[in-house]
């Protein structure tokens, strides 16, 4: 009879050499980092810049309807 394998019967030394050579999880997170990054800045430079880009937009409109 076959021996079935599963995720409990693998050897420790393996299982830790498998974990360092396998980079997908980290870079998968060091990805989500930079999105998370990149996400928080836009929305404080449209917090910022909103009320300043929604006057303008609003003089702008003054001048072109009396």
């Amino acid at each position: 009879m076959a021996k079935q394998s599963s995720m409990f019967d693998l050897d420790s030394s393996s299982f830790a050499a498998q974990l360092r050579e396998d980079e997908r999880a980290q870079t998968m997170a060091e990805y989500a980092v930079i999105l998370t990054v990149i996400t928080a800045s836009i929305f404080v430079a449209l917090a910022l810049l909103g009320t300043n880009v929604a006057s303008h937009i609003t003089d702008i409109a003054k001048l072109v309807l009396p």
